[in-house]
């Protein structure tokens, strides 16, 4: 789940130059394992009017794209076919979104969120296909506030985790994640990650830094992975009955700064920032990140071309050295489909020794 865009818009972001170098501390507990892997085909997505991919999963022959900045949010693809059929356009009446997030599969329904509306949608892959047109339902909708007035409850990426809705946003009191209700109210949440160059910080700012976050839930709805953009570290939790955090990995320090901004809180970020984790997809053996490590400043910072493989206890696996640079992936198999945006907007098509 990606909350890369966040930043310019609920925290506002201050970039300064940088030059372009990779962080490798973490690159680096994969050395002795490292899987070249090329790619096998891809596939030209402005073609069919895919210009920026933002997440990619896949249902039978069936492609499921997010985009950014497009008409319409998701497109399901059948490219042996050349059907198209585009869901969730953008506006704000019955079935449409303003600005998605956090899309997730689970079996033959995808799950997608609209920050600003703030509408949690469940799509029916299989109806939609067969009717050729969106079947969609409105799960459920998070008000602007709370009702006592005191608190703030604005969720910004939502995953289900069996019965349990997780969720990265601003909250009272501020928590990195949290689960909470239906209704909006948090049951419990994960500390933030909060060094000592975060003392200091206020509440809302802190919270801005860490909705830059991607999760993934395990397939058995039993654990969560939180995993920060702009800091090397990923925090592992249960989710069985209440959400609780049994380890975190801190292996590079942010050198995020928090800053005055117009009517909202504003994070600072310094040469050395690196970007971290773009996207992470997991199964109920191990976890698998796309990893960065280039500086922000730097060109095309969100795609990569390490994929690294994680075990649900934190410790490092192996790494896939793909062929290409991506910005989103899925696996099904030993098959894995990668999106990417530069030079140009592509599906590539990876196979997994």
């Amino acid at each position: 789940m990606k909350h890369k865009l966040f930043i310019s818009l609920l925290a506002g972001i201050i970039l300064l130059p940088s030059c372009k170098n990779r962080n490798t501390d973490f690159l680096n507990r994969f050395q002795k394992s490292v899987v070249q892997v090329k790619a096998i085909d891809s596939l030209d997505l402005a073609k069919y009017g895919i210009l920026m991919p933002k997440h990619i999963f896949k249902y039978n022959d069936v492609f499921v794209i997010e985009k950014m900045e497009e008409n319409n949010a998701v497109d399901l693809c059948d490219f042996s076919s050349g059907k198209i059929i585009h869901c969730f356009k953008k506006g704000r009446g019955p079935g449409e979104m303003l600005f998605s997030n956090s899309p997730q599969l689970i079996d033959s329904l995808l799950y997608i969120y609209d920050v600003d509306l703030r509408n949690y949608f469940e799509l029916n892959i299989c109806k939609t296909i067969r009717t050729g047109m969106q079947s969609s339902s409105l799960i459920f909708s998070y008000s602007a506030g709370a009702k006592d007035k005191t608190s703030i409850c604005m969720p910004t990426g939502i995953c289900k985790a069996g019965n349990n809705i997780i969720s990265t946003g601003f909250f009272t009191p501020g928590k990195w994640y949290v689960e909470m209700t239906r209704e909006g109210r948090v049951i419990n949440g994960v500390d933030y990650y909060s060094p000592e160059e975060f003392e200091g910080w206020t509440d809302q700012a802190l919270s801005a830094f860490h909705i830059n976050s991607n999760m993934s839930v395990s397939p058995d709805g039993h654990k969560v992975i939180c995993a920060l953009m702009f800091a090397g570290v990923f925090s592992l939790s249960n989710v069985s009955d209440n959400l609780e955090e049994y380890e975190r990995a801190i292996f590079d320090k942010s050198q995020a700064k928090e800053t005055s901004g117009k009517n909202v809180p504003a994070v600072k970020y310094g040469e050395k920032s690196t970007v971290t984790f773009c996207d992470v997809q997991s199964d109920d053996k191990n976890i698998y990140v796309l990893y960065s490590g280039k500086e922000l400043g730097s060109f095309n910072p969100y795609e990569s071309d390490h994929l690294l493989v994680i075990d649900w206890k934190g410790h490092p696996v192996k790494e896939y050295r793909l062929s290409r640079n991506i910005n989103s992936f899925y696996i099904d198999g030993n098959m894995l489909y990668g999106t990417s945006t530069y030079p140009e907007s592509r599906l590539f098509i990876f196979k997994l020794n």
